[in-house]
């Protein structure tokens, strides 16, 4: 059993857990009998050691020898260090931030995702309903929208939801679209396309305008005896200038029959 029986390795990285690390580890330690010698401080201080990698060790071997002379000084100062960091504004930030920004991989199982919202929200001492809150967000869109509309009461009737989100094939991590928001988008959409028809409306209907400005210059021009010269010109340009309306008042027409019964359209699938 012993050969079978394994503790993982702590590096101190922020998102490794030391309260549950450590808890294996003594569970560990009782497993092989380390407190059945009378040498157990120095036993277990040899396999907590061992057990250390990366910062962790570092941060270990940068303790006095008076502070790791035994194992429950040295397990006050790794619970300090690296399970009771609520009080300590840079850990505690640091660890919120990894909270804040947790989410469900591709390659991740919802349960491991689970396990890890709620005990990375343990160490913080965040309430149920945030660490709730923060597991539905998590998913990706069409999950978390399917888990959401269930309105689970707790974490456990959020994963079951998950889990059969899953099953019904809402797990779509390169999808960042929910049944919400294919309507949001299709009505911001139909929204940008009803607000671009109106600004070419405008822009002809202002081309229009000025154009019809430019012939009442022109015939003003035309019939002043003091400009000889811009008559002949003057009704050249007339003339080409009530093409141009015609044809611009032509085309504002046909836009206005196109977005007409768009319009009754939108009105008839208005609930």
């Amino acid at each position: 059993m012993e050969n079978l029986a394994t503790c993982s390795k702590f590096h101190g990285y922020p998102q490794d857990n030391g309260h549950t690390f450590l808890t294996e580890f003594e569970s560990f330690s009782t497993l092989h009998g380390l407190s059945e010698f009378n040498l157990t401080d120095k036993r277990m201080l040899a396999a907590f050691h061992l057990h250390l990698k990366g910062p962790a060790l570092t941060w270990y071997n940068s303790l006095s020898d008076e502070s790791k002379s035994d194992w429950k000084s040295v397990r006050i100062l790794f619970k300090e260090k690296y399970v009771n960091f609520c009080g300590h504004g840079a850990n505690a930030l640091m660890h919120s931030e990894i909270f804040q920004n947790l989410s469900l991989s591709s390659g991740q199982s919802v349960e491991d995702f689970y396990c890890l919202i709620y005990e990375k929200g343990k160490l913080l001492a965040k309430p149920e309903h945030e660490m709730l809150s923060k597991f539905i967000s998590g998913l990706p869109e069409q999950m978390s929208f399917f888990v959401r509309a269930g309105m689970p009461q707790d974490m456990q009737n959020a994963l079951a939801s998950a889990k059969m989100a899953e099953a019904y094939g809402y797990r779509k991590h390169d999808e960042s679209v929910n049944a919400a928001g294919l309507f949001k988008n299709k009505f911001h959409d139909n929204r940008r396309t009803a607000a671009g028809q109106n600004t070419e409306v405008r822009d002809l209907q202002q081309q229009i305008q000025e154009l019809r400005e430019l012939v009442k210059t022109q015939k003003e021009m035309k019939s002043d005896k003091s400009f000889p010269e811009a008559t002949t010109a003057a009704s050249s340009e007339i003339s080409e200038m009530k093409d141009q309306i015609q044809t611009l008042t032509s085309l504002l027409s046909s836009m206005n029959v196109q977005n007409k019964p768009q319009a009754t359209n939108n009105r008839q699938n208005t609930p």
